[in-house]
């Protein structure tokens, strides 16, 4: 199973010391493990300073940007203001979230499949791994008789079929974010959403290929098991990789589904 954890805008310097020993822990516990970390856009040459050479496991701990703008080749280290070009990334962090859902509502204008696309392109060009990120528009309606993933997914599948004509995604990372379970619902999914979801990634994996498969909702420890065995690759998680304890949980009950498959 792979790990991503995004950190949001949650931890300040000091807690990332105390994080990254924790993460350190972890992957010494899991030999075979690697986490991809995303801290807070500031933070990340200094966490990666701090964070670098602690113990031989550190080269399973890898930093992830929050952010990056998609900007022309000429603006990629020029004038462009306040941006965070892929070029600049390069020398920072090993992967990049891209069309995050609490980034398309920030930043509509962004959101386009070109952009995303463009967005994606640079990452590559630059050595970073792209996560990119896609959930529903609005909420499944699971009292309709005549409900299919493939009619609610519509927008985002043909998303994904605009993306697969500009890029290989194969070298694409891709996180399904449930809109019923995205940060902020405070809440993990029900049994309906669990069967739905498992259909939403048999649509998606059918369809499409991609480099891995991540669930990107709010990730409980309780439900790590059922979500690992709906043939996922793996977790984009939130504010659960801030809880150490909760963290290891997940990762314990994920890895021991992993383990059987």
């Amino acid at each position: 199973m792979k790990y991503y954890l995004n950190l949001k805008l949650y931890p300040q310097a000091s807690d990332l010391i105390l994080l990254g020993q924790g993460y350190l822990q972890l992957l010494k516990q899991y030999p075979e493990l690697e986490l991809t970390v995303a801290p807070p856009v500031v933070w990340l040459a200094s966490v990666g300073q701090a964070w670098r050479g602690q113990s031989s496991a550190h080269r399973r701990l890898h930093l992830m940007s929050q952010a990056l703008d998609p900007l022309t080749e000429a603006d990629q280290f020029g004038a462009a203001t306040g941006a965070i070009s892929a070029g600049q990334l390069a020398g920072l962090a090993q992967a990049v979230l891209i069309g995050h859902s609490e980034s398309r509502a920030r930043h509509p204008g962004q959101s386009q499949p070109e952009r995303l696309g463009l967005a994606i392109r640079q990452a590559l060009k630059a050595g970073l791994e792209p996560v990119y990120c896609l959930g529903e528009a609005k909420p499944p309606a699971w009292q309709r008789a005549d409900f299919e993933p493939e009619t609610h997914l519509y927008q985002q599948l043909n998303e994904l079929e605009q993306l697969r004509n500009q890029i290989d995604l194969n070298q694409v990372v891709i996180a399904y974010e449930p809109i019923f379970a995205i940060s902020g619902s405070n809440r993990s999914a029900t049994p309906i959403e669990s069967a739905y979801l498992a259909e939403v990634m048999t649509v998606m994996q059918r369809d499409f290929t991609a480099k891995a498969w991540l669930y990107g909702g709010s990730v409980k420890a309780a439900q790590a098991a059922e979500l690992a065995s709906t043939g996922i690759d793996g977790f984009l998680i939130g504010s659960a990789s801030l809880k150490l304890a909760e963290l290891t949980a997940i990762i314990q009950n994920a890895e021991s589904v992993a383990a059987h498959q």
